[in-house]
């Protein structure tokens, strides 16, 4: 299992690359996590960011 910080890198780096919305369902297909861990990664990711949220839960949509 690779560590928090591999999976958070991961998941900046795929969205990074990405032009178009994702559901949870798809991000956690592609980085091979649960959808759980996706939200969790989110929110950690934004905790970072105390001036806006970086990655909009709102647009990753529930699928």
């Amino acid at each position: 299992m690779s560590s928090k910080k591999d999976r958070e890198q991961k998941l900046l780096l795929f969205l990074s690359k990405k032009q178009t919305y994702m559901t949870s369902e798809e991000l956690s297909n592609q980085l091979e996590i649960s959808r759980k861990t996706v939200y969790r990664i989110i929110k950690d990711i934004n905790e970072v960011f105390p001036e806006g949220d970086l990655i909009h839960e709102k647009l990753v949509i529930q699928h």
